[in-house]
């Protein structure tokens, strides 16, 4: 009866023994298929190898490795509401996708095809928002920004070095030229001005995104459906056109050398409906209560 008793009690710890060798198993296997890679295995080894304490993130790329050639950055404006015109402060907001693309050679780290440790699944590496600033980004300002917020937003690095900075923001905007004279009935056309503070053409050149299949390279400015505040909107405002402008002249901006500026145009039409609509509700109470005299009888 001992031995039976005995040889119950041996059993889960056997079972448990065999556990352990299987786990040890599997990782060691899993170690050895790793022991011919290169590169870093882990996000926070790359983290630590490509932006670490070696990098320079005051210098950009191409002036990294003696080139002469200027870093090209390339834009995309991703609409997702006009939320205010204003006739008064003569502005207009934007909800916008502000995405950013330039390589840095200093990034690039092997894909599972050529020998590295990170798999072929992971084709990009994310990281937050809060580590953009060790890198070096190219110097990108909004000329004619009133003020802005970034709500979210984070970044991602591929194998061959590109950086992909992607920020959800709210804009305020300053609309060069906005006229009044056709109220209620009036069309305006509002730009947004990118330029760079730091550097003139012969160190950054500006573009914006080529068309591409996925739908985040769909070109320069993308809208969303129902981004307008025109149809049964707040502010009565439809958004009927967004489009591109490159290659402008930066001397209208009062700069002495050239740079890169790059300009979204974007073209609004007021709803007259609306416009009259709302100046009755505001002005019909006043209307109402007002006393008038009583006329005198003979």
């Amino acid at each position: 009866m001992r031995a039976a008793w005995a040889a119950r009690g041996r059993a889960p710890v056997a079972q448990c023994a065999w556990c352990v060798l299987l786990v040890f198993l599997s990782s060691t296997a899993l170690d050895a298929a790793q022991v011919g890679c290169i590169g870093p295995r882990t996000l926070g080894e790359l983290r630590r190898t490509r932006f670490g304490d070696d990098y320079d993130k005051y210098t950009r790329p191409e002036l990294a490795r003696n080139g002469s050639a200027p870093d090209r950055a390339s834009l995309q404006f991703h609409v997702v509401s006009l939320w205010e015109v204003s006739d008064l402060e003569r502005t207009f907001g934007l909800d916008i996708w502000l995405r950013q693309k330039w390589v840095d050679w200093r990034l690039q780290y092997p894909s599972e095809a050529e020998g590295g440790c990170i798999p072929a699944g992971d084709h990009r590496q994310g990281f937050p928002l809060s580590t953009i600033d060790e890198l070096w980004t190219p110097d990108i300002y909004i000329e004619n920004l009133v003020d802005s917020t970034t709500t979210a937003g984070s970044f991602w690095i591929y194998p061959d070095g590109t950086v992909a900075y992607v920020r959800q923001m709210r804009l305020r905007l300053y609309c060069h030229g906005m006229k009044l004279d056709q109220m209620p009935i009036d069309k305006k056309l509002c730009k947004v001005q990118i330029g760079t503070w730091l550097h003139d053409a012969a160190q950054l050149s500006l573009d914006f995104y080529d068309a591409g299949p996925a739908a985040s390279e769909r070109g320069a400015v993308t809208v969303d459906m129902g981004a307008s505040l025109g149809e049964h909107g707040t502010f009565g405002w439809e958004l009927e056109n967004a489009y591109a402008i490159e290659n402008i002249d930066a001397t209208q901006f009062g700069s002495t050398q050239l740079e890169p500026v790059l300009a979204i145009a974007f073209k609004m039409t007021r709803h007259s409906d609306f416009f009259v609509s709302s100046r009755r509700a505001r002005f019909e109470p006043v209307l109402h209560s007002a006393h008038l005299p009583e006329q005198k009888t003979t």
